[in-house]
């Protein structure tokens, strides 16, 4: 998940580097196929204080997906973020999005879930 950000030449991306490899070398190695419950809490825990954790630069670094992921976009259907797609898709994801937009109120405020439509072969 890291390699596309990572592989971009700002300095954002270079941001991300040195707490991820951190985190990788830190994590705990279970003996007995058990991990101990703090260890469990440290790299779950989303909250911005301290110094992070796992679970947040994964978030971080979906974001920063989700925002190059937009970049590749050649327009906007129906709320979907579309490419390379074909006439006889439209219809389709027009329909999708109807539905996922008939429930939309459900997801509340929570960034990250967005549509993303591309096709791959036939």
């Amino acid at each position: 998940m890291a390699e596309p950000v990572l592989a971009r030449a700002n300095t954002e991306s270079r941001e991300f580097r040195a707490p991820l490899e951190h985190m990788i070398a830190a994590l705990p190695k279970p003996e007995e196929d058990v991990i101990e419950r703090s260890a469990v809490d440290n790299l779950t825990c989303a909250a911005k204080t301290g110094q992070g954790s796992l679970h947040q630069l994964v978030m971080d670094l979906h974001k920063v997906l989700n925002t190059m992921q937009a970049e590749l976009s050649e327009e906007h259907l129906d709320g979907a973020s579309v490419y390379r797609i074909d006439a006889a898709d439209r219809p389709l994801i027009s329909a999708f999005m109807a539905e996922l937009n008939r429930s939309a109120g459900l997801k509340f405020s929570h960034p990250g879930l967005g549509t993303t439509v591309t096709r791959a072969g036939d």
